[in-house]
């Protein structure tokens, strides 16, 4: 429920599908961070959901807007912190989890990563398929060739490994 595990010439890989949607998804954000192009495709919500926020954290959000837009995340200011109207499409999480995530680098200074980027990050660890959850053969088999996609499969958006390789000698020594 948490791994795919596929077979390749010399053994197999055991691929963690939640570190692996991170990745996949977080590239896509910086990819559109980074171009300037259309926004990630968001979906519009038909009843906007208020976040009640501290002054500051409603600020910091208003601030970003422009670029929070840019990762899919579509809100308004409120007198009681921001309306979310839209929010990016791929991704299985709550607004609440999204504006957490956001507001999770406010006062991060970063390690050479750009703010835009590392909310990129945190955002894509909110949206990324829950480990646990069952994904069908179809899912699996698109989540592999997106990941296969990116710049740097075998790390998340946070340096940990995605993917476990072991060779067939190493299996075939466990089984003797």
């Amino acid at each position: 429920k948490r791994y795919i595990v596929t077979a390749t010439q010399s053994g197999m890989w055991m691929v963690d599908q939640h570190r692996a949607h991170q990745r996949v998804v977080y590239e896509a954000l910086v990819v559109r961070l980074e171009s300037n192009e259309k926004a990630v495709s968001s979906q519009q919500l038909l009843f906007p959901e208020l976040v009640v926020l501290p002054a500051a954290d409603r600020d910091f959000m208003l601030d970003s807007a422009s670029w929070l837009n840019q990762l899919g995340l579509h809100f308004q200011g409120h007198e009681d912190g921001i309306e979310i109207t839209g929010m990016p499409a791929e991704g299985e999480t709550r607004s609440i989890d999204l504006v957490e995530a956001v507001l999770s680098e406010k006062d991060s200074d970063g390690s050479g990563i750009s703010r835009p980027e590392r909310v990129a990050a945190q955002m894509a660890r909110a949206l990324a398929v829950k480990p646990g959850r069952v994904l069908n053969a179809q899912e699996m088999e698109d989540l592999l060739d997106r990941l296969f996609g990116c710049s740097t499969p075998s790390l998340d958006p946070f340096g940990k490994p995605v993917i476990a390789t072991f060779e067939m000698k190493e299996i075939e020594q466990r089984f003797n």
